[in-house]
């Protein structure tokens, strides 16, 4: 099976293949698990920090111990470093929307080739531990991380799945949609 993908994915895909690649260790350990959007998260876990720093300086405005200040300051470093991320990924995703280049996806007896304008990959099936499929993304997990994770946009849902089930690798694949 043979997809020619002239056209970038949704912003989704790429957000949710970047919580992927940020995760993989946990993916990799369970397949099954939600997957959810990198920038979503990452926004969440921004405010809720804000809100611990908040009650930090309020509780320090109560109970007048130097401690919390300390926990504040420690929580805006981890702060700036999330902010960091989140703008980091926007910046990828932008970068992923606007690369217009074609790539051809090719699953075989093999294991899975990725080629766009710059690079040409193949993955063997023994090097592939899941394919996970989810809202947005379908990503094939390698064994370790030497390996490159393949994915594709779940809008081809159809034809991975086919392709996968004409090389009888069906057992690897985890449905993860709603």
């Amino acid at each position: 099976m043979k997809l020619e993908i002239s056209t970038p994915g949704p912003r989704e895909y790429y957000d949710e293949m970047l919580y992927v690649l940020s995760y993989y260790k946990k993916i990799k350990k369970n397949p099954r698990v939600k997957v959810h959007s990198l920038t979503k998260y990452l926004s969440v876990f921004i405010v809720l920090l804000i809100i611990y720093i908040a009650i930090m300086f309020i509780a320090n405005k109560a109970f007048h111990d130097l401690l919390f200040i300390y926990l504040a300051g420690i929580s805006s470093i981890l702060l700036a470093y999330y902010i960091f991320v989140l703008l980091n990924a926007n910046k990828r995703i932008k970068e992923y929307i606007n690369n217009t280049g074609t790539k051809i996806i090719e699953i075989n007896d093999e294991g899975v080739r990725f080629k766009d304008d710059k690079r040409d990959f193949l993955t063997n099936w023994s090097s592939i531990h899941s394919i996970v499929i989810n809202n947005y993304s379908i990503c094939f997990i390698p064994e370790d991380m030497s390996n490159i994770v393949v994915s594709i946009s779940s809008e081809y849902a159809n034809e991975v799945l086919k392709g996968i089930k004409e090389v009888n690798k069906e057992d690897l694949a985890y449905d993860n949609r709603k």
